[in-house]
């Protein structure tokens, strides 16, 4: 009989309700715009961070897009263009985080 230590168990980040603004649909790679949809409003000037774990960053939000018009906020239930830094995951959660 083989005994092994336990191994400890992979922490989750946990997100809270309110901190979460939307989430990734599409990411467009040639013009580097995230398509996302919103379940709390956004404004330029916003820190988000996208993403999940170790593959997450810290995103200032430069512009938005509504429609393909630009926009100053975007209102919660939207969908919205914002141009990204770094490639994002469908999927990837948008949560709000402290300025810094």
């Amino acid at each position: 009989m083989r005994v092994t230590a336990a191994r400890p168990k992979k922490s989750k980040t946990v997100v809270r309700e309110e901190d979460l603004i939307g989430k990734v649909l599409r990411y467009d790679a040639a013009h580097g715009v995230a398509i996302v949809t919103l379940s709390a409003p956004a404004n330029v000037g916003d820190h988000v961070r996208i993403g999940v774990g170790k593959k997450s960053f810290v995103q200032f939000i430069e512009s938005l897009a509504v429609n393909q018009l630009a926009v100053e906020c975007a209102g919660s239930g939207r969908i919205a263009a914002m141009r990204v830094d770094h490639p994002v995951e469908v999927g990837a959660t948008i949560v709000r985080e402290p300025p810094l």
